[in-house]
């Protein structure tokens, strides 16, 4: 009987009664071996998947798609980049790990090149959920829109339920993205508690103010927090925790840390024709600036009592609860 020899080629496997010449080129080598358009290579090809962020793709496109055309053309890899309609956060690459690698290194540098374009999606928060603070609020809302600023749209005052500290902005892209955020929140536990003393952080909440140098040109009011005790320990927490989320790469927000709660952003009732700030593509061109010294000379030391902060959370940006407060992602509950 023939002896009998397998040779695998591919994903396939052929029986053959006699050993194959080398030399004629048809052993599963050949198979296993790369060529392109620069030369034959002998590096075998790989298939893989990174984590790309939907709301980069179409920077990693580029206009017309001359991004993405360039990065194979130096890399000589093979991307794909997924539809919009699939809604995936994977970019596959194929080719040799040196191309790979090439591949993966362009697309890195063009996502960190153009992150800060893509809007903040969740933001560091104090929120304030005392029901009291919260009605006063909404009351003096309602006295100083009718008393001094008849001119602007109800939107321009914030929802009562929805008053916090801002921490710092954060872009969350993907579900990983989250999770890690929430981590690393959660990871401050104790050191949060210790900072604290393992006491309750209660604050003084009032004296409205605006943001701007001239508050006769005044756009946003806020209201000032300080530690009921006097230690600064609002100031602290949120050092404490933004310092950390920075350093994470997490926040990339250059402004100082300003301890506030906004309770107003001046906005026109309606766009006039006349207008020239009117003519912009989206909410930002009914902007207002409003004369706020009448108002402050009237309500600038105006209290609205003490409250509990009972959390730092990462708040989801236009996601809200059946009550009207910002959706968490995740928190740290406090003493």
């Amino acid at each position: 009987m023939d002896s009998v020899t397998i040779y695998n080629v591919g994903t396939r496997r052929y029986r053959v009664s006699a050993p194959l010449d080398v030399s004629s080129g048809s052993s599963s080598e050949k198979f296993t071996t790369k060529t392109a358009s620069h030369g034959t290579r002998t590096n075998k090809t790989h298939r893989t998947t990174i984590p790309v962020a939907r709301a980069l793709h179409r920077f990693l496109i580029g206009q017309q798609g001359t991004t993405l055309s360039s990065i194979r053309e130096v890399s000589h890899c093979k991307i794909t980049v997924p539809r919009e309609t699939a809604k995936s956060d994977t970019v596959e690459l194929e080719g040799s790990e040196e191309e790979i690698q090439k591949a993966q290194e362009l697309i890195d540098k063009v996502v960190k090149e153009n992150l800060h374009k893509v809007a903040y999606t969740h933001f560091l928060s104090l929120p304030i959920g005392d029901l009291d603070v919260q009605r006063k609020v909404g009351e003096f809302q309602k006295d100083i829109h009718g008393e001094f600023f008849k001119c602007l749209s109800d939107s321009s005052f914030n929802k009562p339920a929805t008053m916090h500290v801002t921490v710092g902005m954060l872009r969350l892209l993907t579900a990983a993205d989250v999770q890690g955020a929430v981590t690393l929140l959660k990871s401050m536990h104790q050191e949060v508690y210790d900072l604290l003393g393992t006491r309750s952080l209660v604050v003084k909440i009032g004296n409205p103010a605006a943001m701007e140098a001239n508050p006769s040109k005044a756009r946003v009011i806020y209201l000032g927090l300080e530690d009921f005790e006097g230690a600064e320990r609002v100031e602290k927490i949120c050092e404490l925790v933004r310092g950390r989320f920075k350093a994470a790469g997490l926040i990339d927000e250059e402004r100082p840390l300003k301890i506030h709660a906004t309770i107003m952003k001046a906005k026109r009732e309606s766009p006039t024709a006349n207008d020239e700030s009117s003519q912009g593509p989206d909410d930002r061109r009914r902007d207002a600036r409003i004369n706020a010294v009448p108002m402050l000379r009237k309500y600038g030391e105006l209290s609205f009592g003490t409250c509990k902060i009972g959390q730092i959370q990462i708040a989801k940006r236009f996601h809200f609860t059946e009550a009207g407060a910002y959706d968490s992602e995740g928190a740290i509950v406090l003493p």
